[in-house]
């Protein structure tokens, strides 16, 4: 009747919950779509006034070089090209990683396109890992941002020279190879610098995990005097959210110290709320800046000062920071803003007359893969493994996260290659593997019980005689157990095998959350289709509706009926009805109406859990069903083997053999029939007082 109710109740919010959802359509309906210029078709520098009610970005310290002049403005001469050139290619066939776009203007790269990863999971059109962003500067203009802009301050004569907002001259290009040229002069005319900037792109087999590519500036002083000057250099921008419940955007500082690369992480939100935060820097004792990264779940670049592989290197930054271009009015849009970046910044660097200095870095763009990091001699050199693992929860250790990477991956090179027949058989062998252990923690419990309603007359009495006074009643309750061999600690084994199961479901867990090679990855092709996105099941919305309240559990919009996490529910449900019962007497004091209601409490948890995992990866959700359903078998075969051991014992004490009975004669006994080792001990025990007695009185006759 209670298992009958129980799912009642729970269809009944489900109905509840999807009418919800209807209304909710009806009384908040989604907003339209602000219609947007494509960046790609706006000006990197724009005249534009800011929107009403947008307040100046503070994205540049006052002692860093930005994008607006702190002193005198050098001139660049212009050039007239300005058709973008594209290195490599996105297509499946071709020997290259990725396909970037670069503009003469700013010499920037203003997309990256990667080869092997999709949009979506049509898999149509190449994955964008880098796109321009519009954010509104200092003075409140609109300006598109793109990746890996240069800036450079002249200390004598002291001017800014505004690179990234500059027509470069394109000097060859080739689908491996760019080169950019800008002549920058004085004031009054004077020749000043000559800066280089180029691209490289290199070609590769089209199975090769690597995804490189390198930047690299050169200035020479055109000037009849030594000059120094600060370069700031940019990293990547416009990663996009991966994750739809939780913002997934960071950054992450890298530095050699004593020989070993150590890193720190930093969610776009810490940024956010500081404007930028330090990285790391060259000029602090006994640090060198290994490389920097950006991204999201499952995607990033990494930038790295080229041939800086020991951190045994002279000094060449002061710093390297994480910025945000981020207005500070604090709003709802913020949190989809693309603008999260990060940025060098050089000591000044002394070229003389007629010389001149180079700069430059490697960057790694492409999936963030364990597999990827591990295998690649300099990945595993620079800790790029770091950029990932850095990202794993804390309550678990790294290795076992990449351990269960590891078997994830095994498993799905085994025929058929399904990642999500390949999460089933990975728990599957999780259970296999500490089933010994939940056998021995069930059995704990059967005695635990046993023991203690052996226990509860006399507890019962115990209760009765000292009434109120608790701290009499525990001390006695103690010695009753004491006296009759339980230990109260034993209660607690029940428990180890959970304890222990708990870092390997974490670890698990995050590992299906960072294995980049589940992207896209189907279940069985029409309904889970992405094991890294909710299951989908069908359309409810044309929109995604955000549901007031409701909205913070669920962990996001809801537009379609995701059936995954409902037949997660149920077998929730149905596990709880299988987990073994307590007991008042296993819990002293306590009621079977608050045992029970502790039951139902959890069922309703389960329901919880519901909404909880709504929004959650269907991976994720498959792992935590099949660990349910598996749990299920496994709670019904211990349960038969007690049974069977229990009827087993019964019997052998109803019927025992020849050899029991032989024992039982000679040791056992009951007390009518004592065996004959217990009365030759009862004998030897009377003579033993007998003589201790006479003894005693000789002893007093001698006095």
């Amino acid at each position: 009747m209670e298992t009958r109710r129980m799912i009642s109740a729970m269809l009944a919010a489900i109905a509840v919950f999807y009418a919800w959802l209807l209304i909710a359509r009806v009384i908040w309906p989604h907003p339209p779509q602000p219609a947007t210029q494509p960046a790609a078709a706006v000006d990197q520098v724009s005249s534009r006034p800011a929107p009403a009610g947008t307040a100046p970005s503070a994205v540049a310290p006052a002692s860093a070089p930005s994008s607006r002049p702190v002193s005198d403005e050098a001139v660049i001469t212009p050039a007239s090209d300005t058709r973008p050139l594209v290195l490599g290619a996105a297509a499946p066939d071709n020997p290259f990683p990725m396909e970037m776009t670069i503009e003469p203007s700013g010499a920037v790269v203003s997309r990256v396109r990667l080869r092997g990863h999709y949009q979506t999971v049509e898999k149509k059109e190449p994955y964008s890992l880098l796109e321009p962003v519009e954010v509104v500067d200092q003075s409140g203009r609109l300006r598109v941002v793109r990746s890996f802009p240069t800036t450079v301050r002249v200390m004598n004569p002291a001017l800014d020279v505004p690179l990234d907002e500059a027509i470069w001259k394109i000097e060859s290009h080739t689908e491996q190879r760019v080169v950019f040229s800008a002549d920058v002069s004085t004031p009054d005319g004077k020749p000043l610098l000559r800066v280089f900037k180029i691209y490289k792109l290199a070609p590769q087999e089209v199975k090769s995990r690597t995804s490189d590519a390198q930047m690299s500036l050169r200035f020479e002083n055109l000037l009849d005097q030594p000059i120094q000057i600060i370069v700031t250099q940019q990293g990547p921008i416009g990663f996009r959210k991966e994750d739809l419940r939780s913002e997934d955007r960071k950054v992450i500082g890298a530095l050699w110290r004593n020989g070993a690369v150590t890193s720190k992480l930093h969610p776009r939100a810490d940024v956010l709320k500081h404007t930028q935060i330090e990285l790391g820097s060259d000029i602090k004792e006994g640090t060198r800046i290994a490389w920097v990264a950006e991204g999201n779940r499952y995607f990033g670049c990494i930038m790295a000062p080229a041939g800086r592989d020991d951190g045994n290197v002279p000094s060449r930054f002061t710093r390297a920071e994480a910025v945000v271009f981020a207005p500070q009015v604090k709003d709802d849009t913020q949190i989809e803003r693309q603008d999260l970046a990060f940025r060098y910044i050089t000591e000044p660097i002394s070229i003389p007359t007629g010389g001149a200095s180079e700069l430059a870095f490697d960057l790694y763009m492409g999936p963030k893969s364990k597999r990827i990091f591990e295998s690649v001699e300099t990945y595993a050199q620079r800790s790029y493994y770091q950029v990932l693992s850095g990202e794993f929860a804390w309550c678990t250790p790294g290795w076992l996260v990449g351990l269960m990477m590891v078997l994830l991956n095994g498993v799905y090179a085994i025929w058929p290659h399904n990642y999500g027949l390949s999460i089933v058989v990975l728990v599957l062998v999780v259970k296999a593997i500490l089933h010994p252990l939940s056998v021995r923690g069930q059995v704990n419990m059967q005695k635990m019980q046993k023991s203690q309603a052996r226990l509860k007359p006399k507890m019962d009495a115990l209760k009765e005689k000292y009434g109120n006074d608790r701290a009499r009643l525990n001390q006695a309750m103690a010695e009753l157990m004491k006296e009759e061999g339980v230990n109260p600690a034993g209660q607690m084994l029940t428990c180890l095998p959970m304890m222990i199961q708990i870092p390997i479901w974490v670890a698990l867990w995050t590992a299906l959350g960072y294995t980049v090679e589940m992207r896209h990855a189907p279940f069985d092709g029409w309904w889970i289709k992405d094991l890294t996105q909710p299951d989908e099941f069908m359309r409810l919305f044309d929109r995604p509706v955000s549901i007031p309240v409701l909205g913070w559990l669920l962990g996001g919009p809801v537009q379609y009926l995701n059936l995954l996490p409902i037949l997660l529910a149920v077998t929730q449900v149905l596990q709880t009805k299988f987990m073994p019962r307590g007991s008042t007497a296993q819990t002293p004091g306590a009621k079977p109406d608050q045992i029970e209601q502790q039951r139902k409490m959890m069922m309703f948890m389960s329901v919880f859990f519901m909404f909880i995992l709504y929004n959650a990866p269907s991976g994720l959700t498959l792992y935590i069903m099949a660990s349910n359903i598996f749990g299920i078998i496994e709670q019904w075969r211990i349960r038969q083997h007690l049974a069977e051991f229990e009827a087993r014992s019964e019997a052998a004490k109803a019927h025992p053999g020849f050899l029991r009975r032989l024992l039982s004669k000679a040791f056992g006994g009951d007390g009518e029939r004592r065996s004959w080792f217990h009365s030759k001990w009862q004998e030897l025990q009377k003579e033993v007082e007998e003589a201790k007695r006479v003894q005693s009185q000789r002893g007093k006759g001698k006095r």
